[in-house]
């Protein structure tokens, strides 16, 4: 149940929609499970980069259910393929960070 978490300045709104179908046509690529894929955005404002105001930014944050089979390698494999697509679609002024962690032991899901 891997989630894709996209924090952006509110100037990418429209880029970083964009992206979703990409984003989550790379990771049924990489063998998740289409049905078990979370994508959403988290637009903000009052944004520093290294000091300035108005500059472009995007965190992703990629986090998953463990399971034996996800190594870290696997998880930086899909980390490092989804970044790829932000870098090739969004401005290149844009800074992009990304990270990638585990879901928490309890999580209750409730699916439609």
């Amino acid at each position: 149940m891997p989630h894709i978490i996209l924090t952006h300045t509110k100037a990418l709104t429209d880029d970083v929609e964009a992206l979703f179908g990409a984003l989550t046509d790379q990771l049924v690529v990489e063998g998740v499970a289409l049905g078990s894929i979370k994508c959403y955005t988290l637009p903000v404002g009052n944004i520093k980069v290294a000091g300035e105001t108005g500059a472009e930014f995007l965190h992703l944050n990629l986090r998953v259910m463990p399971k034996p089979e996800r190594t870290p390698a696997l998880i930086r494999e899909w980390l490092e393929a989804l970044v790829a697509i932000a870098k090739a679609r969004l401005p290149e002024d844009c800074t992009i960070t990304a990270e990638a962690n585990h879901l928490p032991d309890i999580y209750i899901s409730k699916t439609a």
